[in-house]
């Protein structure tokens, strides 16, 4: 009861910050009117938040079969399937994650012998490392940005620190195993759960390599699909260098779960950061991205209602025993 009153709180707060953004012109809906103009950019946009998707898919797969071989024969349909309906939580709760919790109670679709613990361990393995790249691409593209002094200053002073530190993660990708676990060890200040969550990132190693070349190929896509809706507000290299590293930066703060699908929250952060580059139409791109996730992440409905999760099968035995 408690979850369900603070999910409520975040909606009503969402709807409160779209409502002040429209009030205050940083929403303007007439805006949308080139999505229908654009009709095969619009198309194109839906067919990779939908190759997004099934490359996140084929991500979790990877690793699910690692943890577990004996489940290498369970389908990349079947992963796909959950991936939609995750999808579709992520977009319609708060934050970016809710809904990659929830992958567990399909466990039971996915293998008759998968542990629930791995599916859900794998799904935040997958998930820190797509955060790590994006970071990695919001800082690089920061290191083009004079510094200034002020809030917005020091956050990218901070994402091009920590852009540094998601370099090293991809080096540590390619460490021999051994000598991997023989320095985590040797780490000072680290507590043991600490050194133990780091060991379990190491024995992926070898599935974490591909996942991380396939997942920055989604947030080239994704930044990508959102420069090219943003063409006709650039002046040149540099202002296009600045509007993928805002856009980065904005995607990454959106999956903080306060809003649903970022709404409100992801419009004003948009603009701020685009506008502190001297950039306009901020809220435009978090708009046009928001409409097409909303409309894309719809289709995992379809399956949440036709397909049973290990929950619901449980309570179906009881019924019958």
């Amino acid at each position: 009861m408690k979850n369900h009153f603070f999910t409520f709180l975040k909606i009503c707060f969402a709807i409160g910050l779209i409502i002040y953004a429209e009030h205050k012109g940083i929403i303007r809906w007439s805006d949308l009117d080139i999505l229908w103009e654009q009709k095969l950019k619009l198309f194109v946009s839906i067919i990779i938040i939908i190759l997004v998707n099934l490359n996140i898919a084929l991500r979790w797969k990877r690793l699910i079969h690692h943890a577990q071989p004996e489940t290498s024969e369970s389908s990349f349909f079947r992963f796909s399937v959950v991936v939609f309906i995750s999808a579709f939580f992520n977009t319609f709760l708060p934050g970016s994650v809710a809904g990659d919790l929830l992958r567990f109670k399909y466990a039971n679709y996915l293998h008759s012998k998968l542990d629930t613990k791995k599916t859900l361990s794998t799904s935040l393995i997958d998930r820190l490392g797509g955060l790590l790249n994006l970071i990695f691409l919001a800082g690089v593209g920061s290191f083009a940005i004079p510094f200034s002094h002020g809030a917005l200053g020091y956050t990218f002073l901070i994402v091009q620190f920590l852009s540094i530190l998601s370099l090293m993660y991809f080096v540590f990708l390619f460490f021999p195993t051994k000598i991997s676990y023989k320095y985590v060890e040797k780490i000072p200040f680290f507590k043991s759960s600490h050194k133990n969550f780091l060991k379990i990132m190491i024995s992926y190693q070898k599935p974490l390599r591909l996942n991380a070349f396939l997942t920055f190929i989604n947030q080239v896509f994704i930044l990508g699909m959102l420069l090219w809706w943003y063409l006709p507000n650039l002046n040149g290299i540099l202002d296009a260098i600045h509007a993928i590293s805002a856009s980065a930066l904005g995607l990454m703060l959106t999956s903080v779960p306060i809003a649903p699908a970022g709404a409100g929250v992801g419009h004003i952060l948009f603009e701020t950061l685009f506008n502190y580059l001297g950039l306009p139409n901020g809220a435009l791109v978090f708009n046009i991205y928001f409409i097409l996730v909303i409309f894309v992440n719809l289709i995992g409905l379809i399956p949440f209602l036709l397909i049973k999760s290990d929950s619901a099968l449980k309570k179906e035995q009881k019924i019958i025993l």
